[in-house]
């Protein structure tokens, strides 16, 4: 019974601890004002009044408000020491950057002036311009237009190798080329102009056939003539030609060798026109194909 007492007595007095140091003197009000945190878990924590598991929610939550006020004004503090030391720092910096010099003002002494000597002007030669040489343009070949007549000469030189007492005719609309021969050509009869006549068409279309826009070749010769009243006159007294169809019937190094060689030439040539003067005195067994002949 006494210590059941005892054990009532000794609760009011453990949880009356607080109240008891608060009346007793102000630096003890003090102490427990500023361990407020302390001294409210503790009042919490012995209360009879509230169950454990409130107890227990109250003291966390009043924890976490006191950590988290404690870590902002920790915070706050510590951002404005910064600055601050920053500040000192930075003008400290300035300070040792730049000192301050004393500017010491010294009396000079007057100096006489002395008189300086006139300069005569100098003659300063004049340079010759040096002449710069200009590159002259090369004016550029202009191309040509096509020209018909530059593939046929070239065709003579090739088959003939000569163009003395020669000339050369194109005519488009039937894509003729002639070889003009003039009167200054020499003959050993008329047999050998015929000859000659024939030798050079056969010889001329070998090459010219090749050339774009030629479809017969052909020979014209003129010579001087006297008539029955003994005037003399430049006439055309032979004209041949031949296709270039009836050209490529022939196997011309064999025709060389073929007896009645004329028959067979008139039978093949597109033109044959001779002069009846100088038909009559034609031997025509002796007419012959020479390759050989230009």
């Amino acid at each position: 019974m006494d210590q059941a007492k005892q054990v009532e007595t000794a609760t009011p007095q453990g949880q009356n601890l607080v109240k008891n140091l608060w009346h007793k003197n102000w630096l003890l009000k003090l102490v427990l004002i500023g361990l407020y945190p302390v001294t409210l878990t503790y009042l919490i924590w012995k209360s009879h009044k509230l169950p454990k598991v409130v107890k227990g929610i109250l003291l966390l939550v009043m924890w976490f408000f006191v950590l988290v006020f404690t870590a902002a004004f920790s915070s706050s503090t510590s951002q404005q020491a910064y600055k601050e030391g920053q500040k000192a720092g930075e003008q400290a910096t300035k300070n040792i950057e730049q000192p301050k010099t004393k500017t010491v003002e010294v009396a000079k002494a007057p100096v006489e002036e002395k008189p300086q000597p006139t300069q005569e002007p100098v003659e300063t030669p004049t340079p010759t311009p040096t002449p710069v040489a200009t590159a002259t343009l090369t004016p550029q070949p202009t191309e040509k237009p096509y020209n018909i007549y530059d593939d046929l000469w070239k065709a003579l030189d090739t088959s003939l190798k000569t163009r003395t007492n020669l000339d050369i005719k194109y005519d488009e609309a039937t894509k003729t080329a002639t070889i003009i021969v003039n009167e200054n050509e020499t003959y050993w009869d008329e047999t050998a102009m015929l000859n000659k006549a024939y030798s050079r068409m056969i010889k001329y279309g070998k090459v010219a056939f090749d050339i774009n826009g030629v479809n017969q070749v052909g020979v014209n010769i003129s010579t001087k003539m006297i008539d029955s009243h003994g005037k003399e006159s430049v006439e055309e007294v032979i004209r041949v030609a031949i296709t270039k169809t009836s050209y490529k019937d022939y196997d011309w190094d064999n025709m060389q060798y073929v007896d009645n060689f004329y028959d067979k030439m008139v039978d093949a040539v597109s033109v044959n026109y001779i002069n009846p003067g100088i038909f009559r005195k034609l031997n025509l067994d002796k007419i012959k194909l020479n390759l050989l002949l230009n």
